[in-house]
């Protein structure tokens, strides 16, 4: 009742041990904010370095979300991503976060890594990529508020759930490709995939891929194969799978912007939507060009 006292008596449990150091609830905030500048100040770097004038730089952003996922399992396990890439030549700069929840276990992590990718030369007309890095894991560069901040401005109930533990883990990737053309508008390749992360999860993919420049502006790509996935994470094992398809249907429009499809991206058999802009010193230039002339012919008009 309101204002009656229990009349239990209190166990020895229930009393604060005076002698106990209670933990601070914002360290772990102020060692991701420390992270995250760091990885910042390394991305910045390597971006500084990649723009010394006279040779073309692309960038390239990036965001997926499991909008095509099942009752069951939408807006779960890995759920939302967000990239940037640097291109220079034959470097790539990447910085990537996958952020992946499991509602039912009542965790989560970020999978936030910073990799430099080149172009290697491979025989036979291959062309062949390296990649090398770290991954991170645990409360991320975005994370848990970025994915709260969406579901406010879309409606969705906010998800609230306990990170793991942090912990850092090497990365290496390697892709080849020999690509054939088939017509004017239509090149053919397979597509070898070897990716790793030790203590986190692995993966190859044997695949044949297509493009087809269907306009000036516009292409068509596609991927179709299998994904071999070995899951290292205790987190990862129950949900991925050993063999299964993977599949990529990508759209480019201007050479600019990229929409996809995926299944099995991540070996757990779920389907992820994606969009991304590129945009380049070259474009840029062009557009720096085009409005200086523009502005010359108003000027002579005038006059």
């Amino acid at each position: 009742m309101v204002g009656q006292e229990d009349p239990r008596p209190m166990s020895r449990h229930e009393f604060p041990d005076p002698h106990q150091t209670l933990p601070d609830p914002t360290h772990s905030e102020r060692g991701t904010t420390r992270v995250r500048r760091f990885v910042f100040a390394i991305f910045v770097a390597a971006l500084a370095t990649f723009s010394s004038p006279g040779r073309a730089l692309e960038l390239r952003l990036s965001t997926e979300n499991d909008l095509l996922g099942s009752r069951r399992t939408h807006d779960d396990l890995y759920t939302f991503a967000i990239g940037f890439e640097v291109d220079r030549g034959p470097y790539t700069v990447s910085l990537r976060e996958n952020a992946f929840t499991d509602r039912a276990a009542n965790l989560r992590f970020d999978e936030s890594s910073l990799t430099v990718g080149r172009s290697i030369a491979a025989p036979l007309g291959w062309s062949a990529r390296a990649e090398a890095g770290a991954v991170r894991i645990g409360n991320g560069i975005f994370g848990q508020a970025t994915q709260n901040t969406v579901h406010d401005l879309i409606g969705n109930d906010e998800v609230e759930l306990s990170y793991q533990g942090q912990s850092l883990h090497p990365h290496a990737a390697l892709t080849a490709e020999r690509w054939r053309p088939l017509g004017d508008a239509l090149d053919v390749s397979p597509r070898l995939e070897l990716d790793t992360t030790p203590g986190l999860r692995s993966h190859a993919v044997v695949a044949g891929a297509a493009r087809w420049q269907l306009r000036q502006s516009l292409a068509l790509n596609v991927l179709v194969g299998g994904r071999f996935t070995h899951a290292a994470h205790p987190a990862l094992r129950r949900h991925l799978v050993p063999r299964a398809a993977v599949a990529r249907v990508g759209v480019e429009v201007r050479d600019r912007i990229l929409l996809s499809w995926t299944y099995n991206e991540y070996g757990d058999k779920r389907e992820h939507l994606s969009v991304g802009y590129r945009l380049s010193t070259e474009s840029l230039g062009r557009l720096h060009r085009s409005g200086a002339g523009d502005r010359r012919r108003v000027v002579a008009e005038q006059h």
